[in-house]
């Protein structure tokens, strides 16, 4: 979250730099997931954790062709920051209607019940996108290599310290997350009729490296044995978000364009899905979003005319 922070002032000089301090109208960012008890909903807000930030810029007094403009900014900040990545999303409440959820002009679902070979064709299909000159912003929305801890519990060791599955779960929320998530727990305050939720949480900055996991105790009242004792802590990756349609898992590929109607974008899309030749059994890899819309539209004129 820290480092998130860090990166997202640095974008906002960035963006300072570029335009102008004098053409800085008012700027808004949240950085990080969005907070439980908070009063902005998370549909008009949604980041999928601490590696994520969102930004409103508003501009004043600036005549510049957009597309240029946001181009150029691309630029600076690949030149100047080259770990962030970067995409540009629809502002006004019409073209975020328009788009049915989709966050970039071009955004093609990748599903099937194998999340392995959703990552393997997702990845695929970026390098064709790649290719194409006015695309910008290409990425996989979903974080599906998000940095993780693999915690292996010796079961053996465990019993013979007298420790179960259910102490080892229970120390490890209590100390990473939070129970709220795993034992809602509401107080009421009957005099003046408001609700609590009460959770039992160390605090994350007690929670820093691999060390402190491992010095957990286990069993209450008792200093030892502690989480150490037990596991194996080894370093891996998993998926940060999961989106499902359904029961079916997928993967999001997401684009801008510059300087080109949707219309030829989304067949351009289309070739560079039927460039990935045949797909393996249960897989699903179609436009959705603002071109799905488009053409939609189109075909309903067209039968309008006739």
């Amino acid at each position: 979250m820290e480092q998130t922070e860090k990166l997202s002032l640095r974008v906002l000089d960035e963006i300072e730099g570029f335009a102008g301090k004098e053409h800085i109208g008012i700027t808004s960012a949240m950085v990080g997931m969005h907070p439980a008890q908070y009063s902005v909903s998370p549909i008009y807000l949604f980041m999928a954790g601490s590696h994520e930030a969102v930004f409103q810029v508003a501009l004043k007094d600036l005549h510049a062709d957009m597309d240029v403009f946001k181009d150029s900014l691309r630029s600076r900040i690949n030149r100047n920051i080259p770990e962030l990545k970067l995409s540009f999303e629809p502002i006004e409440l019409t073209d975020r209607i328009l788009s049915q959820g989709s966050t970039t002009p071009i955004e093609i679902q990748v599903s099937s019940g194998n999340k392995k070979n959703n990552a393997e064709y997702a990845e695929r299909l970026v390098k064709n996108l790649e290719k194409i000159s006015y695309m910008r912003d290409v990425q996989i929305a979903q974080s599906y290599k998000y940095p993780a801890l693999n915690i292996d519990i010796d079961r053996t060791k465990a019993a013979q310290l007298g420790v179960d599955m259910n102490d080892i779960s229970r120390s490890l929320v209590a100390s990473t997350s939070s129970s709220r998530y795993t034992a809602q727990n509401m107080w009421v305050d009957e005099p003046f009729g408001q609700t609590y939720n009460v959770q039992v949480q160390i605090p994350t900055n007690q929670m820093k490296s691999v060390d402190d996991i491992t010095q957990i105790p286990l069993l209450s009242n008792a200093t030892r044995p502690i989480l150490g004792d037990v596991v194996n802590i080894t370093n891996t990756t998993t998926n940060g978000e999961n989106d499902n349609m359904g029961t079916m898992p997928y993967l999001s590929v997401t684009a801008n364009i510059d300087h080109t109607d949707l219309g030829t974008a989304s067949k351009d899309a289309q070739k560079a899905i039927s460039d990935l030749g045949e797909l393996p059994r249960g897989m699903f890899i179609d436009q959705v979003g603002l071109g799905t819309v488009l053409n939609e539209t189109l075909s309903s004129l067209e039968g309008g005319l006739l």
